[in-house]
């Protein structure tokens, strides 16, 4: 393929690099990165997010909780702007790529601007006006978002998942650090908002550093029209997913700022580290998928990277619907029991998203952005329903609406994708029939070990301990014993010089 750089000429223009196919070992390779820099990062987060909640309140985290809500939506459709488009499209050119830059910066601009501006309606529909100086201080990160989405977007195009991983775990790491010192301090929700927008200011220098690429002074409207086809599809499946993904927490935060502090205590020990490892197989996938024409080719790739890792979430799921009592006891404090029933819930929604919330590289790799926006639309629409009824149930009731929305679209979600690939369900569920079947095994004695810990009247430490204990021993035998085709990939990712075949 030739490279196309239109302005490979001018100064400070730097030449793009092909979009050529990946070797399967660069594609390991580049998950390998990708999910270490994941894994590093959401645990630092867990570390930290329990050392947070001994020192910031339910109501002070649920302030903060009620400014993300609004921005989950907004950063969205940052997300699925025309930089998501520089990864599919065949072949680059410098002034592209620079009107993708530039576009980027005025959405950031404008959504800012509508954040300091709508933060008051935003807070009389949440019954808060604590929020509005909040939201405006949140308005800045999208901002520091958009400078760096394109060079972002070329990393992952090229397959540059180290420098991904660098600039994730450096937003982790910063804005943990600084979130904690101004908590210590007693700066409260504070703590939480400037450490966000630390964290991704720091995130760009890394990819600024990591990307050779730098902007020319040029901007093409019909560059960016080009792509608006897929990145507009895409932003309007990422509104009506918000539906799915944060519409619970809006009705949660109506029900009251507490209330929202424990939802999303859950929410954050579970579903955002499942979304994030989720995100290195869609980061890594979608670029592979986007150049094979071998559907049977993409169809065993996306089996084989679920069950990896339903591998890893299957038995963190259950095991902490199991567990929640004592690990909320243990870990995070007496304060925090109000979450207990919504960290059981979401274990299960957990191992659901696990091998569900990929598929999404499935319509983009064919170009079926519109047969996702449609399925997003109706898929959407059934869950905010199922939110609306659940409040009346009070944040727990929205928490099982959640369950039972997620579980009931699960398979059209499978159907509609695989149908692009001829992927027959029952070959995508035989291949998560071990790991499902060992989970449950697991579960059951991780409940027994409880039950007779307590029974035994032992301390709150012991009991979490016995039942995480004979819950991992169990569940790593039976894999030890069995072997699944999941399990020889995880180790596969793992090994410096294996690829998977």
């Amino acid at each position: 393929m030739a490279q196309q750089v239109d302005a490979g000429s001018e100064p400070g223009a730097i030449p793009l690099e092909d979009h050529v196919a990946p070797q399967r070992d660069v594609v390991a390779r580049g998950a390998r990165w990708a999910a270490g820099g994941q894994v590093t990062m959401h645990v630092s987060r867990m570390v930290i997010t329990v050392v947070l909640a001994r020192l910031i309140l339910p109501q002070e985290r649920g302030l903060y909780a009620m400014a993300l809500v609004v921005t989950d939506l907004l950063e969205r459709v940052v997300a699925a702007t025309p930089g998501a488009g520089l990864i599919h499209v065949k072949a680059l050119t410098q002034r592209l790529v620079s009107s993708v830059f530039y576009f980027n910066i005025l959405v950031g601009i404008g959504i800012a601007a509508v954040l300091a501006l709508g933060a008051p309606v935003a807070a009389a529909m949440f019954g808060a006006p604590d929020v509005v100086p909040v939201l405006r201080a949140v308005g800045l990160c999208f901002i520091a978002l958009s400078l760096g989405q394109a060079q972002r977007a070329l990393l992952r195009r090229n397959f540059r998942f180290r420098a991904v991983a660098a600039a994730d775990v450096t937003n982790a790491l910063v804005q943990g650090g600084v979130s904690v010192w101004l908590a210590f301090r007693g700066w409260g929700t504070w703590a939480l908002v400037w450490g966000l927008l630390a964290g991704k200011l720091a995130s760009n220098v890394v990819v600024w550093v990591a990307s050779p690429w730098r902007p020319s002074w040029m901007f093409s409207r019909d560059d960016v029209r080009s792509l608006r086809r897929f990145s507009g599809n895409l932003s309007a499946f990422s509104f009506f997913s918000y539906f799915q993904e944060a519409g619970d927490k809006f009705i949660v935060a109506r029900i009251g700022q507490t209330a929202l502090g424990y939802y999303m205590l859950g929410y954050q020990q579970l579903l955002v580290p499942v979304d994030a490892v989720l995100s290195v197989s869609r980061n890594v996938l979608f670029p592979a998928f986007a150049r094979m024409d071998d559907d049977e080719a993409v169809a065993t790739g996306f089996v084989r990277s679920c069950a990896a890792v339903a591998v890893l979430f299957f038995p963190l799921g259950l095991g902490m619907t199991v567990v929640a009592g004592p690990f909320v006891r243990v870990i995070l404090g007496e304060r925090w029991l109000p979450s207990v029933p919504v960290l059981g819930i979401f274990g299960v929604i957990a191992m659901i998203n696990a091998v569900s919330n990929t598929t999404s590289v499935l319509f983009q790799s064919k170009g079926r952005t519109d047969l996702q926006l449609r399925w997003g639309v109706a898929n959407g629409l059934l869950l905010l329903v199922a939110y609306l009824i659940g409040a009346q149930w009070g944040f727990v009731g929205v928490a099982w609406a959640f369950l039972i929305g997620t579980a009931l679209c699960a398979v059209p979600g499978w159907l509609i994708p695989f149908s692009l690939i001829r992927l027959p369900v029952s070959r995508f569920l035989n291949a998560l029939t071990p790991v499902a079947l060992a989970t449950g095994v697991m579960a059951a004695a991780a409940y027994a070990a409880r039950s007779l810990a307590e029974h035994a009247h032992a301390s709150q430490p012991v009991v979490l301990f016995s039942a995480v204990a004979t819950g991992a021993l169990v569940f790593g035998g039976i894999l030890l014993v069995t072997r699944p085709q999941a399990v020889r990939d995880l180790v596969n990712l793992a090994r410096p010089k294996a690829s998977i075949t």
